[in-house]
């Protein structure tokens, strides 16, 4: 868990993603309405974003400490979100949230959200206004940071690397199999098979299994993260010494059974595959789930040996759709904000707006 700051306060209005999805249309409305107000949109990566007015500005992404330190609120009018990322990054760092009342911003961002209708541009107009006001603005800062701080990322990691110890008898830590050569030989106790993975993509399921993963290699466990859709990664790298390799389906499945680990994770389109593989294999399988969408919960019909999912709504929202959620052995852990070192945030004294 980490505050993503700059050396002061922002003064921007900023949105993270230029689709409708996330809000881009609500944000033209609302900026067009408050011509004295700058607002920030961070592009989506393949994505042409709308048209703007001038007080709008679109820049690419960058590190996100940059971001933060030029924001001063940070609106969220999205029309889907199974958690809210970075509602919870800029709250670590004081900045004040203004959301859509979706279920998985709500579960992100608990009381200490404005939460407004997506299509009420008054009520978004309104409610930036009101954080013109020092006062507001301080108090809404104050509840920002003290919900952040209330939230326990390390807890959560500890519940999952302990469900994942319980999946290995102590006889299965002996090592099985023989690894190929072009990964020097390793023979992995977790291997994760998805299709992106960071730094090359930071969604946030990429960031949510890169932060597991993590978190079993700092338990001493040997783990490997196999990408299979980015053919402009390179071979091997390694980030926070988790080892990531790319290699195409074919390939990753030969791999894993060369290997045989112990553990097989496995999320979105990789998610049946692995689990039927780690059956072939004898080894245990972990799904993660990052949203209530019909396609998300398809490898519960194969039973997996645990479910991870991303929200407690999402496992609600899929419980009366799937008799397998309430069967399958499963842990609720939210996606971790990427830690990094970066300096204090000076707290905001006074209006650095104009409406």
């Amino acid at each position: 868990m980490q505050k993503f700051t700059g050396a002061t306060p922002g003064d921007m209005v900023t949105l993270n993603g230029a689709t409708v999805a996330k809000g881009a249309d609500v944000v033209a409305h609302v900026a067009a309405r408050l011509p004295g107000m700058r607002f920030l949109v961070v592009k989506t990566v393949g994505r042409v974003p709308a048209r703007m007015p001038r007080n709008v500005e679109l820049i690419d992404r960058t590190d996100p400490r940059v971001v933060y330190a030029r924001t001063r609120a940070l609106v969220m009018p999205s029309t889907v979100e199974s958690y809210g990322r970075a509602g919870v990054e800029a709250m670590l760092s004081g900045i004040p949230v203004l959301a859509a009342p979706l279920p998985g911003l709500r579960e992100a961002l608990g009381d200490a959200a404005t939460y407004i209708p997506r299509d009420d541009i008054d009520r978004w107009v309104e409610e930036l206004r009101r954080l013109s006001d020092p006062d507001a603005y301080a108090e809404a800062s104050a509840k920002a940071r003290a919900h952040g701080a209330g939230l326990d990322w390390a807890g959560n990691l500890r519940e999952f690397e302990a469900t994942c110890a319980s999946l290995v008898r102590p006889a299965d830590l002996e090592p099985v199999g023989a690894p190929p050569a072009a990964l020097h030989e390793r023979s992995p106790d977790v291997v994760a098979w998805i299709h992106f993975g960071v730094p090359y993509r930071r969604a946030g399921s990429e960031t949510m299994i890169h932060t597991m993963m993590r978190a079993l290699k700092d338990e001493g466990l040997d783990v490997l993260v196999v990408c299979s859709e980015m053919p402009e990664a390179p071979p091997l790298w390694d980030v926070d010494g988790v080892t990531y390799t790319q290699l195409t389906p074919p390939a990753a499945d030969a791999a894993i059974r060369s290997m045989r680990p112990r553990i097989l994770v496995s999320h979105h389109d990789f998610a049946e595959s692995s689990v039927i593989l780690s059956r072939s294999i004898g080894a245990k399988s972990v799904v993660v789930i990052h949203s209530d969408f019909d396609i998300a919960a398809r490898p519960l019909a194969l039973w997996p040996d645990l479910c991870i999912y991303n929200t407690d709504w999402v496992r609600r929202a899929l419980a009366p759709r799937y008799l397998e959620v309430d069967a399958i052995p499963s842990l609720v852990v939210h996606p971790p904000v990427i830690r990094q070192s970066a300096g204090p945030r000076r707290r905001a004294t006074g209006s650095r707006w104009s409406t």
